[in-house]
């Protein structure tokens, strides 16, 4: 009779040690699904950082590129003036 309860004790341990991994595994399976989302958030935040860069940048190479034609054109107008 002993040896029965001891095994009906075991199970029951058995059985709470289950249910206690269970609920850890739904609770850390929901902590990853929100992980990876903010995840996905960051990596979408920081791709769209990356592309302003590079509009910053051919901003800045258009700029540059106006500032010495205008330089240019001032240029050959001294020259022009100057000829006059």
């Amino acid at each position: 009779m002993d040896m029965i309860a001891k095994l009906m004790q075991e199970a029951a341990e058995e059985a709470d040690k289950k249910a206690f991994c269970d609920k850890d595994l739904s609770e850390s399976k929901v902590t990853k699904a929100d992980k990876e989302g903010k995840i996905a958030k960051l990596e979408s935040r920081i791709e769209q950082a990356e592309h302003c860069r590079a509009d910053r940048r051919d901003c800045c190479a258009f700029q540059e590129e106006t500032n010495a034609a205008v330089s240019e054109s001032t240029g050959v107008r001294d020259q022009e003036s100057a000829l006059w």
